[in-house]
C-alpha cells in the first residue's frame, strides 16, 4: 500500500506537470488524423444545402470549385496512401527480421552457444521490442481513422449515384443559372457535361483509393498485431534464458581499484551544484507539479503531531475499554501510513522530477533515478518503523509485546541507516548507465546492501530473538513457525545468493532477482498485515456474540420444552444452554479461522506464483505441459485447445478452496454480517445453506471450465445420466428438490416445533436430503425432506409462537360455580408467565358424571412455556380450592339392592381376628 500511493502522488504530479503539452500535442494531432478525409465532409456538407452559398458567386464556378476540391482530395488521399504503404511493407519487413531473429536466438540456446557479447545484445533487443500497450493504442487510433475514413467513402458512393442520372444533374445546375440566350445555353449545356464527366472520374478514383486505404489500414492492423504477439512471445523467450547468463565479469581486482574515481563522481561538488540548478530549471519549466508536489509535502508534514496525538489518544481508549473497534484499527493503520509516508514522498518527488527532466544532465538524472530507487525500501521500512512505536499499531491492536517492538524497531532503524544510502548509490549507477562505475562502486554497493538484508533477517530471527520468542509463544502450533528454518534460509540464503551472483557478474540476474525478492518481502508484510486484521474482527465479532448473549441467536429459544400433548419433557438448565453456545462459538471461531488461513495460504500462494514465474523457465515449461486437447468452438472455428499442467492445478485448487469455502465461509458470513441483519435464526440458516449451495455450484463451473468440460462438450452425458438417475435415484432427487423448497418457502425454520405424523420435536438441521428433528427425549430423527412437501405438517411456531394452554377441573356437586370460576381467573391472572392479551378464560363446561366440570384457558408466549405453566397452576389452583373449601370431585359409584324378594345375608367373622379381640 506505502508503494502504490507513493506512485498514485508522483503520477498525478507528473500529470498535472505535462498536462499543457498534452493538449498542445491533442490538438495538433486531430487535425492530422483527419486530414484524410476532411475537405471530402466539408465538400458534402456545401453540396447538400447548395441554396446556402453566398448569392454573389456564379454557381457554375461553385461546381468547378467543387471539383477542384475532389482533385485536392484525391492528391492528398494519394500521398496517405503512398505513407500508409512504406509504413505496412515497414511493418511486415520488421515481423519478418524478428521472426528470423527469433529462430536464430532459438537455434542458438538450443545449442548453448550464447556469449556474453551476445546477451548484451539480447538484452538491447528486448528493451527495443514493441510493447502490446503501444499496439493497443496504435490501434484504437486506427480504428478512428478508419471509421472516418469509411464515412467518407459513403458520402463518394452517394455522389456517385447522384451521377448515376448526368441528364438530371445538369438539368439542376442550369436551372441555378440565369436564363441566357439559345446559343449561350447550348454553350453552358456543354460545359457542365464536361464538368460532371471530369467529378465523374474524380469521385471513381476517389472511391478506388478510399478501398484501397481502408484494405492497408485492416493490412496494418492484423500485422501490428501479429508483430505484437509475436514479439511477447520473443520477450518471454528472452526473459526465460537471458536470466542466467553472466552480463558482466568477474569482480577482479582493477574493479576495486576503480572505486576512488566512482566515489569521487558521486561526491564531486559541482556534480551536486548542477542538480541544484537543474531543480531550479525545472521549477521554473513546470510549476504546476511542484506547488502540487510542496502541498502533498505540507499535508505529510504539518499534521504529524496531531497525528501522534491521535494514536495516543486511541491507545488510552483501548487500555480504557479493553478492546477497540476496527474502526479505530483501520483508523490507526491510517495515521500509521500518512507518518510512514512523508519522507518517501518527499524523496521520490524529488528523484521523479529529477529523473523524468530530458535537459538535466547525466549526473542529475542519475541523481534522480537514486532517489526514486530508495523511496521504494525507505517506504517499508519507515512503516515497519512506525508500526512498532509507542501506542502504535503492534502494541494497541495486535498486542505485541514490548521486547518483540523493540527489537524489530532497533533492527529497522540500523538496517534503514545503512540500506538506503547503498540503495541511492545503487540506484544513481544503474541510470548513468557507466560501465566503469558499475562494476566498480556499483557492485560494492549492491553486494553491500545484500548482505546487509541478510544480516537485518539473521538479528532479526534468530531462535533466541524476541521476534521469534513472541512468535513461538502465539504461533507454536501454526504451520509457518514450524516452517521457519525454510522461511529462514529463504529470506536469508536468497540475499547471500544475490551478493554471489553480482559479485560473479551476472548482474542482470540480480536485478532482475532483487526487484522479484522485494515484492515477495512486500507481499508477506501485506498478507501478514490483512491476516492479522480479519483476525481481530472475527475475535470481535466471537466477543460481541458472546456479550449479546449468543445462545438465544444460535439455540432460537431453547430451554424450558414442553411438548403439545403434555409430554414429561426435560427442562435444559443456564449451564447446559451456556454449554452448547460455548461449543458453538468454539464451531464458528474453528470454521472462520480456518477459512482465513486456507485462503491466506492460497492468496499467499497465487501472488508467489505470479512472482516467480516469469523468472523460473521450469515452473513456466511444467506449467505449459499439455495433458490433452479437446475441442471447441471459437467465433464459428472448430479449434483443439490443449488441457496443460496449469490447468489441472488450476481445477484441483478451485476443488479444494470450493470445499473449504462451502464448509467454513457461511458460518463467517453468520459471524459478521449475518448476525448484524434484522433476521430470524431460521432465515440466517436458509441463508447459509443457499450460499453453501451456490458456492458448490459456481467451483463445479469453474473447474468443469479449467478442464475444458463446458456445456457444449457434456449435455448429452448429462442427458443420459438424467435419464438414469431419474429411475434410479428418484427419491434422492425428490428430497433434494423438496429441501430447496423448504429453504425458499420456508414452512418451517431451525428452531421451529413441528408435528409430523406422530412425531414432535423441534427443527435442528435441514441439510439436502433429509432435515434432522429432535424430539422430547433428545432423540435425532431423520426425516426425509419428501415427508414436509407431501405430507402433513403442523408447525407451532410459524408465525406466531403464542400458545394456548387448556387446564380442565372438576369440582364435587354442591360447589359455588361462581366463586370456582373466580379462583380460576385469580390462580391465572397472578401467573407471571400468562399472557394479559389474549385474556385468560374460566369456562363452566356442564355437568359430569361425578363432578361441575370448568376448563381454564390462557394463553402463553411459546411452546417452551406450556409445562411450566401448567404445573404452577395446578399447584395454585388446589392451593385457592383449599383456603376456599371447595372440594375436588372424585369419581363415585351407587350401589343399588333388588328389594322385590328378601336378601340373605351371611355374617362371616374371621377367626383369627376373634381370637386377638379376646
Amino acid at each position: 500500500m506505502p508503494r502504490t500511493t507513493l506512485c498514485h502522488s508522483i503520477l498525478l504530479a507528473f500529470l498535472l506537470a505535462l498536462s499543457p503539452l498534452y493538449l498542445a500535442s491533442k490538438g495538433q494531432a486531430v487535425p492530422a488524423s483527419s486530414s484524410v478525409t476532411g475537405e471530402t465532409k466539408t465538400r458534402s456538407h456545401d453540396s447538400a444545402k447548395p441554396a446556402e452559398a453566398p448569392a454573389a458567386q456564379d454557381p457554375l464556378q461553385q461546381e468547378l470549385d467543387l471539383n477542384e476540391r475532389l482533385g485536392q482530395d484525391l492528391e492528398r488521399l494519394t500521398a496517405h496512401q503512398a505513407a500508409l504503404t512504406v509504413r505496412l511493407e515497414r511493418q511486415k519487413k520488421r515481423l519478418q527480421e524478428l521472426e528470423e531473429e527469433f529462430a536464430l536466438n532459438r537455434k542458438r540456446v538450443e545449442n548453448s552457444v550464447l556469449t556474453q557479447t551476445l546477451s548484451l545484445t539480447l538484452r538491447k533487443q528486448r528493451q527495443g521490442l514493441p510493447s502490446m500497450s503501444q499496439y493497443r493504442r496504435d490501434s484504437a487510433q486506427r480504428q478512428k481513422e478508419l471509421a472516418e475514413v469509411s464515412e467518407a467513402l459513403l458520402e463518394v458512393e452517394e455522389r456517385l449515384r447522384t451521377l448515376s442520372r448526368p441528364a438530371a444533374e445538369r438539368d439542376r445546375i442550369l436551372l441555378s443559372l440565369e436564363p441566357l440566350p439559345p446559343r449561350d445555353a447550348a454553350s453552358q449545356r456543354t460545359k457542365i457535361t464536361t464538368l460532371l464527366r471530369d467529378r465523374k472520374g474524380l469521385l471513381e478514383k476517389l472511391e478506388t483509393g478510399y478501398r484501397r486505404y481502408v484494405n492497408d489500414l485492416q493490412s496494418l492492423e492484423f500485422t501490428d498485431q501479429q508483430l505484437a504477439l509475436r514479439a511477447r512471445e520473443y520477450a518471454d523467450f528472452l526473459d526465460a534464458h537471458l536470466l542466467w547468463i553472466r552480463s558482466s565479469r568477474l569482480l577482479r581486482g582493477t574493479d576495486i581499484a576503480g572505486l576512488p574515481k566512482a566515489v569521487l563522481w558521486v561526491v564531486n561538488p559541482l556534480n551536486w551544484f548542477h542538480v541544484l540548478q537543474d531543480l531550479r530549471d525545472g521549477l521554473s519549466r513546470s510549476p504546476g507539479s511542484w506547488i502540487f508536489g510542496f502541498l502533498l509535502a505540507a499535508f505529510f508534514f504539518l499534521a504529524r503531531s496531531r497525528a501522534k496525538s491521535t494514536l495516543t489518544r486511541m491507545a488510552e481508549t483501548g487500555r480504557e475499554r479493553g478492546e477497540l473497534e476496527m474502526g479505530f484499527v483501520f483508523k490507526a493503520l491510517g495515521v500509521t501510513l500518512y507518518l510512514a509516508l512523508a519522507i518517501p514522498f518527499i524523496v521520490a518527488f524529488f528523484g521523479y522530477q529529477l529523473f523524468s527532466t530530458h535537459e538535466a544532465d547525466d549526473f542529475s538524472r542519475a541523481v534522480g533515478g537514486g532517489l526514486v530507487s530508495a523511496a521504494q525500501p525507505l517506504a517499508v521500512l519507515a512503516f515497519l518503523y512506525h508500526f512498532c512505536r509507542r501506542d502504535g499499531l503492534a502494541e494497541i491492536h495486535f498486542a505485541w509485546p514490548e521486547e518483540a517492538r523493540q527489537s524489530l524497531r532497533r533492527n529497522v532503524l540500523w538496517i534503514t541507516q545503512l540500506l538506503i544510502p547503498l540503495s541511492f548509490v545503487v540506484g544513481m549507477i544503474e541510470t548513468e548507465g557507466s560501465e566503469l562505475y558499475r562494476d566498480s562502486l556499483g557492485r560494492a554497493a549492491s553486494i553491500a546492501a545484500w548482505l546487509a538484508v541478510a544480516a537485518f533477517f539473521m538479528r532479526l530471527l534468530r531462535p533466541s530473538g524476541a521476534v521469534v520468542s513472541f512468535w513461538r509463544h502465539r504461533f507454536s502450533r501454526h504451520w509457518i513457525f514450524k516452517l521457519r528454518a525454510v522461511w529462514m534460509l529463504v529470506l536469508v540464503g536468497i540475499p547471500v545468493v544475490n551478493a554471489g551472483l553480482v559479485a560473479a557478474g551476472y548482474l542482470y540476474t540480480a536485478s532482475v532477482l532483487h526487484g522479484r525478492y522485494h515484492a515477495t518481502l512486500l507481499l508477506i508484510l501485506c498478507l501478514g498485515l490483512a491476516h492479522g486484521l480479519v483476525m481481530k474482527a472475527i475475535a470481535g465479532a466471537l466477543r460481541r456474540l458472546e456479550h449479546r448473549g449468543i445462545q438465544d441467536v444460535i439455540d432460537a429459544g431453547e430451554g424450558s420444552i414442553a411438548s403439545p400433548e403434555g409430554e414429561t419433557v426435560e427442562i435444559r438448565t443456564t449451564a447446559q444452554r451456556a454449554e452448547d453456545a460455548a461449543k458453538r462459538m468454539k464451531v464458528l471461531d474453528h470454521q472462520s479461522r480456518t477459512l482465513v488461513k486456507i485462503f491466506t495460504m492460497v492468496l499467499g500462494f497465487f501472488f508467489l506464483w505470479t512472482i516467480w514465474a516469469p523468472v523460473l523457465p521450469a515452473l513456466k515449461l511444467l506449467g505449459g505441459m499439455p495433458l490433452w486437447t479437446y475441442g471447441t468452438e471459437v467465433d464459428g472455428v472448430r479449434k483443439t485447445l490443449p488441457i496443460t499442467l496449469a490447468h489441472v492445478v488450476t481445477a484441483l485448487v478451485t476443488t479444494g478452496i470450493t470445499i473449504v469455502a462451502a464448509k467454513n465461509l457461511p458460518g463467517i458470513l453468520q459471524l459478521l454480517f449475518l448476525n448484524r441483519l434484522p433476521l430470524d435464526p431460521g432465515a440466517r440458516y436458509a441463508l447459509q445453506t443457499l450460499l453453501r449451495y451456490a458456492i458448490m455450484g459456481i467451483g463445479i463451473l469453474i473447474t468443469f471450465s479449467a478442464l475444458g468440460l463446458s456445456w457444449s462438450s457434456i449435455q448429452w452425458l448429462v442427458a443420459a445420466l438424467s435419464l438414469g438417475l431419474g429411475f434410479g435415484l428418484q427419491e434422492v432427487v425428490a428430497n433434494f428438490v423438496c429441501g430447496l423448497i423448504i429453504l425458499f418457502e420456508r414452512p418451517f425454520r431451525v428452531g421451529d416445533v413441528i408435528s409430523i405424523g406422530d412425531q414432535t420435536g423441534r427443527v435442528s438441521r435441514i441439510q439436502i436430503r433429509a432435515t434432522t428433528v429432535t424430539d422430547w427425549d433428545r432423540r435425532e430423527l431423520i426425516v426425509p425432506n419428501k415427508e414436509f412437501i407431501t405430507g402433513k405438517l403442523t408447525n407451532w411456531s410459524l408465525s406466531d409462537p403464542i400458545t394456548r394452554v387448556v387446564v380442565p377441573v372438576g369440582v364435587a356437586y354442591g360447589s359455588d360455580t361462581m366463586r370456582t370460576e373466580q379462583l380460576l381467573l385469580k390462580a391465572a391472572r397472578e401467573n407471571p408467565m400468562v399472557l394479559r392479551q389474549p385474556e385468560p378464560s374460566a369456562l363452566f363446561l356442564g355437568f359430569g358424571d361425578n363432578s361441575l366440570n370448568f376448563e381454564l384457558r390462557v394463553f402463553v408466549r411459546g411452546i417452551e412455556h406450556r409445562l411450566p405453566v401448567t404445573h404452577q397452576l395446578h399447584l395454585a389452583i388446589d392451593a385457592e380450592f383449599r383456603k376456599a373449601g371447595i372440594s375436588m370431585a372424585f369419581p363415585q359409584r351407587d350401589v343399588h339392592l333388588d328389594t322385590t324378594r328378601p336378601v340373605e345375608v351371611h355374617v362371616v367373622r374371621d377367626s383369627k381376628a376373634n381370637r386377638d379381640n379376646s
